[in-house]
């Protein structure tokens, strides 16, 4: 279990990272894991350019009127999205899948070493986007 930058991790686990975590050994942990699960931006980002299996719990979807939940309001929904990955993208708020569905599709996942080469388009045109060329 990788700790958080906040705090360590506790609890009955098999094994358990000691804290504090240095960014580079943080980076390394995920790029060398068999996958991620989890609900962070960066170490969903990490994974994906990495070719790491991974499961994104997003909550960054945005409620609008106490019941419309926009996904498209999401970074974590965005990237999934841009990458093709969307059956990697569950809403935290309004999945209902079970750990065993959850472990099935990471392990379902092959890992893609080369989906940053397939999807340099995307990535380039995201840049143009954000600086506005």
């Amino acid at each position: 279990m990788l700790p958080t930058p906040e705090s360590k991790i506790e609890g009955d686990f098999d094994f358990i990272i000691d804290y504090p975590i240095s960014p580079e050994d943080w980076f390394l942990w995920i790029t060398h894991s068999s996958g991620y699960i989890g609900m962070r931006f960066h170490p969903i980002i990490v994974s994906l350019f990495n070719g790491v299996p991974f499961i994104a719990f997003d909550h960054y979807v945005k409620k609008y009127f106490k019941f419309l939940r926009i996904q498209q309001s999401s970074k974590t929904y965005d990237l999934c999205l841009r990458y093709g990955v969307l059956n990697n993208w569950k809403d935290l708020k309004n999945e209902l899948s079970t750990p065993v569905s959850i472990l099935e599709n990471l392990l379902a996942q092959k890992p893609d070493k080369n989906l940053i080469r397939k999807s340099k388009p995307v990535f380039v045109n995201s840049l143009k986007r954000i600086v506005g060329i």
